[in-house]
């Protein structure tokens, strides 16, 4: 059943996209351009049995029921999206909370609802908030997700953000295979080109940069608890004990109030708690700041910048300089060491996004059939056991 359950592109051999894009043909670009037949598909949402016969029943291993993930999902619009993205993450013994911007419509708001009540372990949160982007909100919504999951009955051991316009590239089982081998630490990126951060005097960091970061918090009092501002990102993977110290301890609340006076909180709010080691959150590492690995992009989330253009010359649009992911990516997407992809629009060569999902659940339907990852994990030991020596 599983088999013929699972997404498949009628319109395209996926296949055709994954070879480098150098070796790309006139036929390729135009196979790129179709527009899947997923996309243009009037869903109903009416009830639990509509939604349920798209859903995929998949049976999990012993080692995913004993480490439970927590999700938080933030959305806005493309309920299609969402719901795609919700069942190829779910799994029965994860918990996952969703935040809708309360400026979306009645509609989204109404169906996303109805696609959370069909399942124990979603649930839409009890606050919703209208988001913009660069303000507090954006943080503000996270940390509604994170108190709510804190009080739920699963006793989850690690907590993942995500929003609607993202995708896994990594299956549950290879998730909390990772997480498992990173222990109780936190991945929490920094950006090599905060001012006394991890690397100011990167060739590619320039004092414009340096400069752009200080305006965010120029006009906010002096940080508390003689706390240094490291720019980072939202997306984040953090322990329990992360989440535990971030709601409830006095120093970690002095630092968010702090954080939201200033401009795009949400980028440095979690990467000031971590690289401050006088501050003892749990799951940081002090020797992440002064080691050879603090280079390494965010194992949490994959994201294409167009000021790093050169590293990846193959993007097709930029999205407020960020790449928006197409079939173009998807020789970079199936071979990356990261957990989820950022960012997909359904506008944008569409077929990228259905290939991807396609790829993803024929890794799922392997790992059934085989018992085990289809993932060489030592890398993960590598880069968390050779480089900091623990």
């Amino acid at each position: 059943m599983l088999l013929t359950q699972t997404p498949n592109v009628t319109e395209v051999d996926c296949d055709s996209f994954f070879i480098p894009p150098e070796a790309w043909n006139e036929t390729t670009e135009s196979l790129a351009e179709v527009f899947p037949e997923a996309e243009k598909l009037k869903k109903s949402y009416k009830d639990c049995k509509a939604i349920t016969s798209r859903w995929i029943d998949i049976p999990m291993s012993e080692f995913e029921q004993q480490n439970p993930i927590a999700f938080a999902i933030m959305i806005h619009d493309n309920l299609d999206r969402f719901e795609r993205l919700l069942r190829a993450i779910y799994r029965t013994s994860n918990v996952y909370c969703v935040h809708v911007d309360s400026k979306s419509s009645v509609e989204f708001k109404r169906s996303v609802k109805q696609i959370t009540s069909c399942f124990n372990n979603v649930f839409t949160t009890r606050q919703s908030i209208p988001v913009y982007w660069g303000e507090r909100s954006v943080l503000d919504q996270e940390m509604i997700c994170i108190r709510e999951l804190w009080k739920h009955k699963v006793k989850w051991r690690w907590f993942i953000n995500l929003t609607g316009e993202e995708f896994p590239l990594k299956t549950n089982l290879e998730l909390v295979h990772i997480l498992s081998i990173l222990r109780e630490f936190n991945d929490v990126w920094v950006d090599p080109c905060t001012e006394h951060g991890s690397d100011p005097a990167a060739a590619k960091c320039r004092p414009s940069t340096h400069a752009r970061f200080r305006e965010r918090w120029a006009n906010a009092p002096l940080p508390p608890l003689y706390a240094q501002p490291f720019k980072g990102q939202i997306h984040v993977a953090l322990s329990r004990a992360m989440i535990d110290y971030v709601l409830h301890n006095e120093e970690a609340k002095a630092i968010y109030d702090w954080c939201v006076t200033a401009k795009v909180s949400d980028e440095f709010f979690f990467s000031t708690l971590n690289a401050n080691a006088h501050l003892r959150a749990p799951g940081s590492n002090a020797v992440l700041m002064e080691h050879p690995l603090k280079k390494r992009p965010s194992l949490a989330r994959l994201k294409l910048w167009k000021f790093t253009g050169a590293e990846w010359p193959y993007c097709t649009f930029y999205l407020r300089g960020i790449c928006l992911l197409s079939p173009k990516e998807l020789t970079l997407l199936t071979t990356s060491w990261q957990l989820f992809a950022n960012k997909f629009k359904p506008y944008h060569r569409p077929v990228g996004y259905a290939c991807l999902e396609e790829w993803y659940f024929r890794k799922v339907v392997e790992e059934l059939k085989t018992g085990r990852v289809q993932l060489d994990l030592r890398l993960y030991h590598k880069l968390y056991y050779q480089y900091l020596g623990i």
